[in-house]
């Protein structure tokens, strides 16, 4: 796409990405204060296009100062200077992996690297992986985003095997036996992007550069149109006190999960300002009803249970827009 995603989405209003900006957020929040990590101090190295959402949060809520922003679309990139929303922003018109490899100061900075990809997995984004192995340290956070499109089934012979060229595509990588669906696609891709995050940490880490640990922080699948999963990572140096005080950050925050296997689906249903209101109102007897659907029902707001259970777990998150005149 010509000018990247951001020429055909407007990234302010999409709630469930929004939601998920909220609550990695407070994760990183969370773990500033539970485990002492310097999230102020690091540089964010992200991909802001025009908007620069991302940017604006992390400032404003976590005091982050140190800010680069990648942009490599030439028709982008002068909107992206024009748009800086703060001028120590640091806007670089490049390559993500031409970034990281000869700009990033990893020896002297600490990171918070979010590679916000608008497109389907490539090897280059694996690539990007590979260089932040070779050169994270101790408390450096990265966080991958990328479509979560699952290859089409192949309905005749004449078509090609979309599902077969994606496993071939990454066969180092791909979980053995297992089949391509549509609901488990975003469990597939997680399995190929810690898989290849940990070739890199055990195989070029441990004998260059010290032992280190990496961590999954979080993971979420979620769809304001296109459907997208999100993978966060922690790198931990080998200490049995580091390593003690994350699993006990773990237990203490309901959306941090080392748990391979595990991915948060942010499923929230499209409300009214007035039945959210309703809702929120009565959060509390919803947690206890045995029958959350039928207390609703009672009040005439005729929800699946997916989506009440969804806007029950992620309500504090959710953004509620409003239309303004200027």
């Amino acid at each position: 796409m010509t000018g990247g995603s951001s020429k055909e989405v407007n990234y302010t209003i999409r709630p469930r990405k929004q939601t998920e900006r909220r609550i990695i957020v407070d994760i990183l929040h969370f773990l500033e204060n539970k485990m002492n990590i310097p999230i102020r101090d690091m540089r964010y190295s992200g991909m802001g296009a025009v908007y620069f959402y991302d940017f604006v949060m992390l400032h404003k809520q976590l005091n982050i100062k140190k800010m680069t922003s990648i942009e490599a679309d030439d028709e982008t990139y002068p909107r992206c200077d024009f748009n800086k929303p703060f001028d120590f922003i640091d806007l670089r018109h490049l390559m993500s992996t031409d970034y990281l490899k000869g700009e990033v100061d990893w020896e002297n900075e600490r990171h918070l690297i979010w590679l916000d990809y608008d497109g389907v997995l490539s090897h280059s984004m694996l690539c990007d992986l590979m260089v932040i192995d070779q050169n994270a340290a101790q408390f450096d956070i990265c966080v991958i985003t990328i479509e979560a499109k699952t290859p089409q089934k192949r309905t005749s012979k004449k078509q090609p095997d979309m599902r077969r060229d994606f496993q071939n595509a990454f066969s180092e990588f791909y979980p053995i036996g297992k089949k391509i669906t549509d609901k488990d696609f975003p469990s597939i891709l997680q399995s190929i992007l810690l898989k290849c995050l940990t070739k890199g940490v055990r195989e070029i880490r441990s004998d260059i550069m010290g032992k280190i640990e990496l961590r999954k922080l979080f993971s979420f699948s979620y769809a304001d149109g296109a459907r997208m999963y999100s993978l966060g990572v922690i790198f931990l140096n080998d200490d049995n006190s580091i390593l003690g005080k994350f699993d006990a950050a773990e237990k203490d925050h309901e959306f941090i999960s080392s748990d391979i296997n595990w991915i948060d689906r942010i499923i929230i249903p499209n409300l009214t300002i007035k039945e959210r209101m309703d809702l929120d109102e009565n959060i509390d007897s919803l947690r206890c009803s045995g029958d959350c659907c039928e207390l609703m029902s009672e009040r005439n707001i005729n929800l699946d249970r997916s989506e009440i259970e969804g806007y029950m777990k992620y309500y504090r998150f959710i953004p509620q827009y409003y239309e303004g005149y200027l």
